[in-house]
């Protein structure tokens, strides 16, 4: 089995030679890619791809073929030699500025993704690298907030969530991975706990996977949300002492009384099926999808 930094560089690899209309096997390119996305569905090159694969419209337009003596410079590392190729027009300048940042030219690089975002504004790859600039300036506020509009625009693309880490970090914020994990795995008879839980828990647990929830990670939708907080909430009195464990669902609670618990569940949950309905959504409910980004994920 191919290791997974080595299975991720390889599908970035070709995925490169495909969008840039270099010679490639379409075959291995979709091998790869299924491979990457069906062991590490939530790697950000993998987000990347689904990203698009639920929200086309959020990409950026093909580069076209003019561009490929360009690219095969650059897939050869020369990234002066890539840079000399890039005709100076506006619709270079996001393939401009990813260059200038690799070279460390970072004000050059943010006047151009400047431009880009001012062309095709609302568009995460070029919110995502603005960010990357403004992280690597040292404007890590700016960079947080690029990532949130990003991710407000498409709550799967993996580079913004990379982004949004990092800028975190950067500020002193400590995120929450997502998606939350169920910590009960199947038997033949129901669920046992992979860790020590409450047993107000594991009763939550219990009524989680009856309504239907899988339990390879926690983004099943509503119903089951719905099943696994009433079955918590009944349980407990107020004076009721919440175990460690039971983090997962205090989680969930909180988004829930805070009005974010959609907005995770478009997050992990979004699919090529639910597309239309997220779009739908999402002409109401970006705020919240905004707060979400900005609070949820605070620990």
């Amino acid at each position: 089995m191919t290791p997974l930094p080595e299975l991720a560089r390889e599908a970035e690899r070709l995925r490169f030679r495909q969008e840039w209309h270099l010679p490639v096997d379409p075959a291995r390119v979709v091998e790869v890619q299924s491979e990457l996305l069906r062991r590490h569905p939530w790697h950000p090159l993998a987000l990347n791809i689904r990203a698009l694969e639920v929200l086309p419209e959020t990409g950026l337009p093909s580069p076209g073929d003019s561009l490929a003596p360009a690219a095969r410079l650059f897939a050869r590392g020369d990234l002066a030699g890539t840079l000399a190729a890039l005709v100076p027009d506006p619709r270079t300048d996001d393939t401009r500025a990813r260059v200038l940042l690799l070279l460390g030219e970072l004000d050059q690089a943010a006047a151009l993704a400047d431009r880009a975002n001012r062309r095709l504004p609302g568009r995460p790859s070029l919110l995502a690298l603005r960010g990357r600039i403004r992280l690597g300036q040292g404007d890590n506020r700016g960079a947080w907030g690029d990532a949130i509009e990003a991710l407000v625009q498409n709550p799967l693309h993996g580079g913004a969530r990379v982004l949004l880490r990092a800028a975190g970090s950067a500020t002193g914020r400590k995120l929450l991975r997502i998606p939350l994990r169920a910590p009960v795995r199947p038997t033949d008879d129901g669920i046992e706990p992979l860790q020590k839980l409450s047993d107000r828990a594991l009763a939550a647990w219990r009524a989680w996977h009856r309504a239907g929830a899988s339990v390879e990670d926690l983004a099943p939708g509503a119903a089951s949300h719905l099943a696994l907080l009433t079955a918590w909430r009944g349980a407990g009195g107020p004076d009721e002492r919440f175990d460690e464990s039971d983090h997962t669902i205090q989680t969930l609670d909180r988004w829930q009384r805070s009005g974010l618990l959609t907005a995770y569940e478009w997050s992990t949950g979004l699919t090529p099926a639910t597309a239309e309905a997220f779009r739908t959504w999402n002409t109401s409910g970006h705020e919240d999808l905004r707060r979400f980004w900005r609070d949820g994920l605070l620990a």
